[in-house]
């Protein structure tokens, strides 16, 4: 028609509705589609063959009646991946990602869940970031580095764990489980992100405890009776009670039972002791 004809080259809309892309479309095109858009029409796309990026900002998937030549990446409001993920047609893209969030530069957006020797990192994952490497340490000369790829989709640290371990399951977004660590020790984590400007971004430094393999609730103060001398784990006491010790890997060292003063040698090290019902850590030389 000449209504369509006199149209310059792009995306052609009617009110709500994509109607067509007129022309020719360059190779490699990264093509938007506005939010509020209901209706993607027929053959809308024909002839496309350079479309190989997709943004939609509509917030409810888009009735499509149209198909690409490439589902390559497809970026749509962060808070819709899962409507899209499970639509018949734009869930066939290889990649979704979620956009309308910030890079993150806050530690309060990492999710941390420690256990005895290894800790669930989960963050978003947005956009406009190429890359993310997250460093966990106990001191500068400890550290381990551990880098990411864009993988898609967004898992926030608002989620209950068992949302989250489920999208982990299904591979929807960040969840990775760092392996190795020692039980009871105090570690550091940072994540730094990078977008696609270059743009460094570093999260604040957090940190979290891993737990004892023992399951025992360990006190931050020294246990009052109880010292360390070079080889040796020194116990004073006013009253009968149980002595036992126990390695970072929850095995028993020594024990003596019914006792009010005991000494136990051991190398030198990390140790749990419990003494009657109170447990603490003490470090020998």
């Amino acid at each position: 028609t000449a209504w369509y004809n006199n149209l310059p080259d792009g995306p052609v809309y009617i009110k709500k509705f994509f109607y067509a892309y007129k022309g020719t479309m360059p190779a490699n095109t990264s093509f938007t589609i506005d939010a509020g858009t209901l209706q993607i029409c027929g053959g809308a796309f024909s002839g496309c063959s350079g479309l190989t990026f997709v943004t939609c900002y509509a917030e409810t998937p888009p009735a499509i009646y149209s198909s690409f030549s490439r589902q390559d990446t497809l970026r749509v409001p962060y808070k819709s991946i899962k409507a899209y993920r499970a639509d018949a047609f734009w869930g066939n893209f290889k990649v979704i990602q979620g956009i309308g969030a910030t890079l993150i530069d806050n530690v309060e957006e990492v999710t941390v869940k420690a256990d005895t020797t290894t800790a669930l990192f989960c963050w978003p994952a947005l956009a406009t970031v190429t890359h993310y490497v997250l460093e966990v340490y106990t001191d500068s000369s400890n550290m381990r580095s551990f880098t990411f790829g864009v993988s898609g989709e967004m898992i926030t640290a608002k989620m209950s764990w068992t949302e989250i371990e489920e999208m982990a399951a299904q591979h929807l977004g960040y969840a990775y489980t760092v392996t190795g660590l020692t039980p009871e020790t105090r570690y550091y984590y940072r994540l730094e992100s990078k977008d696609d400007s270059g743009r460094v971004w570093d999260s604040k430094s957090g940190t979290f405890t891993t737990k004892s393999s023992m399951g025992l609730t360990i006190k931050t103060a020294p246990l009052v009776g109880v010292f360390a001398r070079a080889g040796k784990i020194v116990v004073e006491g006013y009253a009968q009670c149980d002595v036992s010790v126990y390695d970072l890997t929850g095995r028993l060292v020594p024990q003596r039972t019914n006792v009010t003063n005991c000494t136990l040698e051991v190398p030198k090290g990390t140790y749990i002791v419990r003494k009657g019902k109170e447990v603490g850590k003490v470090m020998v030389p």
